[in-house]
């Protein structure tokens, strides 16, 4: 398994950076571009072409190469699964970074306006997000507590928003995605989540020096997908005793992110500071 890991994060690494070179002025043309926190206009939503990537894998590698690698029973609806969290949760990501409102945020700014009459994207893409998620945790779940499977459902739906609310400075997103990566490490090497992962850690890898020297975003798309992955590893890969310390992490922030910028306590905190600038330009 862990060889196959190497070799799909490889092939990631390569085609995605074929796809960057392609995407990038493509965004451009298609209005996809805004300032960053300094002013600067570059591209958004870099983060999309984790789809070609992973129809890439989906057909070429998974499909042809199906008995190359030794999988489980679970490996289909895993696969599967995993396949349409993360296209659902890009162009879920893509249709809020083209047309959604930036005065509007969080829970309580895009539900507050819903109770006026008025439906964002920030709206459609937490209810249709929620929906994916709930799909996707009774998909891949062995439990059979109803409880159990709803709490997996709001561990992803929890990743997918705090890592969007990460991405507002150059590289923060991709750094803590790392670190998450690491973590669960230590928890499970040997789960087929990995095989999944590497497709998008890949693309990571090959997105992270544009981004944290603030020539591109990875908008929504990109941010959506870095917290889908992390959530789909903490769903599949712990226990019932971690999950649940997760969710009450995931949810402790999320509710902390609707009092207090995020940003601002970063800055306040002299090593959280630190690590937060290190590698970027500005």
């Amino acid at each position: 398994m862990s060889i196959f890991w190497l070799f799909v994060l490889s092939g990631s690494i390569i085609v995605s950076l074929v796809l960057f070179l392609m995407t990038k002025k493509l965004l451009v043309l298609v209005g996809l571009y805004r300032p960053n926190y300094v002013g600067d206009i570059i591209p958004i939503s870099t983060g999309v072409i984790v789809v070609p990537l992973l129809l890439f894998f989906e057909l070429v590698v998974f499909w042809f190469l199906q008995n190359a690698f030794p999988r489980t029973a679970r490996f289909p609806d895993l696969n599967f699964a995993f396949a349409v969290l993360v296209v659902m949760m890009t162009l879920l990501g893509l249709m809020d970074d083209a047309w959604g409102d930036r005065s509007i945020g969080g829970f309580r700014g895009h539900f507050g306006a819903l109770l006026k009459g008025r439906v964002t994207t920030g709206v459609v893409k937490a209810i249709g997000g929620g929906l994916v998620c709930l799909y996707v945790s009774f998909r891949v779940s062995t439990e059979v507590s109803l409880v159990m499977i709803l709490m997996d459902a709001l561990i992803l739906a929890l990743a997918v928003n705090i890592f969007n609310l990460f991405d507002l400075r150059p590289g923060r997103a991709l750094k803590i995605f790392f670190l998450a990566l690491v973590m669960l490490v230590l928890f499970t090497y040997t789960s087929e989540f990995w095989i999944f992962a590497s497709i998008i850690l890949g693309a990571a890898f090959v997105l992270f020096p544009s981004d944290i020297g603030g020539r591109t975003m990875l908008g929504d798309a990109g941010s959506n997908v870095l917290g889908a992955v992390v959530g789909f590893g903490l769903i599949t890969t712990l226990g019932t005793t971690p999950r649940i310390v997760s969710f009450i992490i995931l949810l402790v922030l999320n509710a902390a992110s609707e009092k207090w910028s995020f940003t601002r306590i970063i800055e306040n905190a002299p090593l959280l500071d630190w690590l937060d600038r290190l590698g970027r330009r500005t």
